[in-house]
């Protein structure tokens, strides 16, 4: 068992694989050598969103408790891009769009998680403690925070969200969705490196 992994969740239509988030889990696997890395294989694609974020869910929390009963003394990190931060996000809080809600990963499983990282989260909310970034709008499908709050994780959590962004902050400049890993890889990387001490 590796001492971290890191589990990545990419964006709505990347080709399966990190994605374009991968970039700063590169930069954390050279910082922490040793640690291991699983990309979420799920559709991830915009046509039949909830649904596909909903089997996004589902993988995430299975990938993660399947590490954490395989490896009880491994760190998770758990970083996300679009919509894989709102798989991740769901995975970890509860979640779901379609059909029944679905109830958080139990918190045995959780207890492992060091870090979370999301960037240009649909189910972003303004003024949150753990949020970074312009953005002071919900996203498009904003959490609800009685039943798929993320509070608990808040001092493990950063979640990137720029004004603009269509996705996050209900914006019309799609770039600003896009550059999210050039813009903060660096604070992040940081945060990350942190968290895993």
């Amino acid at each position: 068992c590796a001492p971290a992994h890191i589990i990545v969740a990419r964006g709505s239509n990347e080709p399966q694989g990190p994605g374009v988030i991968g970039s700063l889990a590169n930069m954390t696997m050279r910082d922490a050598p040793g640690t291991s890395m699983e990309s979420i294989v799920w559709p991830a694609t915009i046509d039949n969103y909830a649904n596909s974020s909903s089997e996004g869910t589902a993988a995430t929390t299975a990938a993660l408790s399947a590490k954490v009963l395989q490896c009880p003394q491994t760190k998770i990190i758990m970083m996300g891009y679009s919509q894989g931060a709102h798989v991740i996000g769901d995975s970890l809080c509860g979640g779901g769009l379609v059909g029944l809600p679905t109830p958080p990963v139990d918190p045995a499983i959780s207890a492992n998680v060091v870090a979370i990282v999301q960037y240009g989260d649909p189910r972003h909310l303004p003024n949150m403690p753990y949020d970074i970034g312009t953005s002071i709008k919900t996203g498009l499908f904003p959490r609800n925070l009685a039943t798929q709050s993320c509070s608990r994780f808040a001092p493990l959590l950063r979640s990137f969200c720029d004004t603009g962004d269509p996705f996050c902050d209900q914006g019309t400049a799609i770039e600003v969705h896009r550059r999210y890993a050039r813009e903060y890889n660096a604070q992040a990387r940081e945060f990350v490196a942190a968290m895993l001490g």
